[in-house]
């Protein structure tokens, strides 16, 4: 560790010990590429969970993505930034951890089509993580399992909630299951080179709800799905997967292999945990 980084971890400790309010317990960094139909849906959802604020990157969206948030920004939920580039998403993490390092107290680095997803309805987001971060003093940063969702057999994109349209999801012991995303102490993350899990100063860690180091971004075959998981829509509906494959990704040149749909559109299990948010997301959405 140079003496730069040994400083910048000692005022980051600091902060930690002596400020005791933060002006958004958990906030949401996105990096965002035409995808303006799901972006209300998505916001209001984790609102209801425990979110308080969103660092959306617009990386060269040509659906209008800021009239969407529009009303957002203006009240402040929204902090929205035009981000250009090719394979830009960890950069994007780099640079949001700077500027949102002492206004958050943590913060999650997901995706559009990922739905932080509480098991207890009764608890939101951000006591769930102080729950187990609490617990275990060298955790810095919560590893949230992925569960992968399917198509639910539509061929082209339905009306309605994706939580509602889409409800069946693959077997817990499925591979892409084995994947993470990471709600964390931005104090203490030193990188981002994978997006799945930043990088921590040296001694901290990231860890599972049931207190598991996890290194890198998979958990192999222990999966832990105890206290919160990501709800995963990666395929929707055929037509919406392939929409997504013409975007391109964000994290590597090229477009999705077209086997990538079906390699991961499984529809094993009927899963409707997330439904319980949805009547209260349609009349938010309605007004």
């Amino acid at each position: 560790m140079n003496i730069k980084t040994f400083f910048v971890k000692r005022i980051n400790l600091i902060v930690d010990k002596l400020k005791k309010n933060y002006d958004y317990n958990l906030a949401v960094v996105a990096i965002v590429k035409d995808e303006a139909p799901y972006i209300r849906e998505w916001i209001e959802y984790h609102k209801l969970v425990g979110v308080d604020k969103f660092y959306i990157y617009d990386n060269e969206s040509s659906d209008n993505l800021k009239e969407v948030l529009s009303a957002y920004i203006l009240n402040g939920e929204v902090e929205y930034m035009y981000y250009p580039g090719h394979r830009v998403q960890c950069e994007v993490y780099n640079f949001a951890t700077k500027r949102v390092k002492f206004n958050c107290k943590y913060v999650a680095y997901i995706d559009i089509d990922e739905f932080i997803l509480p098991i207890d309805a009764d608890k939101k987001v951000p006591s769930i993580v102080d729950e187990v971060l609490t617990l275990y003093p060298k955790a810095a940063g919560l590893a949230v399992q992925w569960l992968m969702f399917g198509s639910s057999g539509h061929k082209r994109k339905p009306e309605g909630l994706v939580i509602e349209n889409y409800t069946k999801c693959a077997e817990q012991s499925f591979h892409e299951n084995m994947y993470v995303k990471t709600i964390a102490n931005p104090r203490r993350i030193s990188c981002f080179v994978d997006p799945h899990a930043p990088c921590f100063y040296r001694s901290f860690c990231n860890i599972t709800s049931d207190g598991n180091v996890v290194k890198g971004s998979v958990t192999g075959e222990s999966r832990c799905y105890e206290l919160i998981r990501v709800n995963h829509y990666f395929t929707k509906s055929y037509e919406e997967f392939i929409a997504k494959r013409n975007r391109g990704r964000a994290t590597s040149e090229g477009i999705y292999d077209i086997s990538a749909f079906s390699n991961t559109d499984k529809n094993d299990v009927e899963d409707k945990c997330i439904l319980y948010y949805a009547d209260k997301l349609k009349e938010i959405l309605g007004k």
